[in-house]
């Protein structure tokens, strides 16, 4: 396989999944997860039947060194062309790429 056939099914492949990364508020473990932007979205519709946007809401846990089985709630909001419009967490914050 080529060097550019590589590099652009990479970058497909960067467009199809949105990362998560969140902190738990319980224990501080940094949980991760990614949602499939083809696959994991709930459709929304207006009163006309047209597409206003998408949904998703993932539930992640830790994997219990900490002893912690606290669940963290996540709520994606995207708009019709899959841009992320609103996010929110329950039981954690949002943890940035540059944080650790």
């Amino acid at each position: 396989m080529s060097f550019l056939s590589r590099l652009f099914r990479r970058k497909q492949e960067d467009l199809r999944f949105y990362p998560v990364r969140v902190r738990c508020a319980r224990c501080g473990e940094i949980l991760e997860a990614r949602v499939d932007l083809l696959n994991d979205l709930s459709v929304q519709y207006d009163d006309k039947g047209q597409v206003t946007g998408y949904y998703v809401r993932k539930l992640l846990q830790g994997d219990g060194r900490n002893r912690c089985f606290a669940t963290v709630e996540v709520e994606l909001f995207f708009d019709a062309r899959r841009g992320l419009t609103d996010r929110r967490v329950h039981g954690g914050t949002f943890v940035e790429e540059n944080e650790a």
